[in-house]
């Protein structure tokens, strides 16, 4: 898909995901025109130097009013939807997961109403499979098991169904464990990394987890 003179609009930009497709997008499509959605409180580390580069709407998911006229205004042309609650296990609050897994989103499809986007793309997450015993496929049954994978689930659903019922060009992503530049220094990629460049000791988890870890 060509981006020349596109509309980009990204929700979580400030995030690992966000940020790496905000340098990407900026670095290789020049002619694109990049949007934000940004809470006032955000810590914008990973992008502060692009800051100057966007246009930046400081505006809540969870305020439906000011996302809808502000969408109005800008009429995005794409749109990545990467705002979540949970994907750490220090956030666990099931009421922040609600209402940024879910009514985020689902106050940012009804502010879309009425704009003829051409894409928008909402990222999901490995978890919603929970465990499994085998490589997951995209046909698995969903058995989330903590908040942040039982809302991203759901988030999974209203988004496929909008799209059918609506005729909108929506896909979710599935994203297993990212890694890469601007993730954070606690996750295991990094301290190992880290901890090998320092000549330290790298601790690990007893038992066989699995995990499919997929470069940024």
């Amino acid at each position: 898909m060509k981006l020349t003179n596109q509309r980009v609009l990204i929700t979580g930009a400030a995030g690992f995901v966000g940020a790496n497709l905000l340098h990407t997008l900026i670095n290789k499509y020049h002619q694109a025109k990049p949007y934000l959605i940004l809470r006032h409180t955000t810590n914008t580390w990973r992008i502060k130097n692009l800051l100057k580069k966007v246009k930046v709407i400081n505006c809540d998911l969870s305020d439906a009013g000011t996302l809808k006229k502000e969408l109005k205004k800008i009429k995005p042309d794409i749109i990545w939807h990467l705002a979540a609650y949970g994907a750490y296990s220090r956030d666990a609050d099931l009421t922040k997961a609600v209402q940024t897994n879910i009514v985020g989103l689902t106050n940012l499809l009804t502010a879309l109403e009425g704009i003829d986007y051409q894409l928008l793309v909402n990222t999901g997450s490995s978890s919603e499979y929970g465990y499994k015993s085998k490589p997951m496929k995209e046909t698995d049954l969903l058995e989330p098991n903590s908040f942040y994978s039982a809302t991203k689930s759901s988030a999974t659903l209203i988004a496929s169904t909008y799209g059918k019922l609506n005729h909108k060009p929506i896909v979710t992503l599935r994203l297993f464990s990212v890694y890469g530049p601007y993730e954070e220094p606690g996750r295991l990629i990094p301290t190992v990394c880290l901890r090998a460049l320092s000549n330290q000791q790298i601790d690990v988890v007893p038992g066989k987890p699995t995990r499919d870890f997929v470069y940024i």
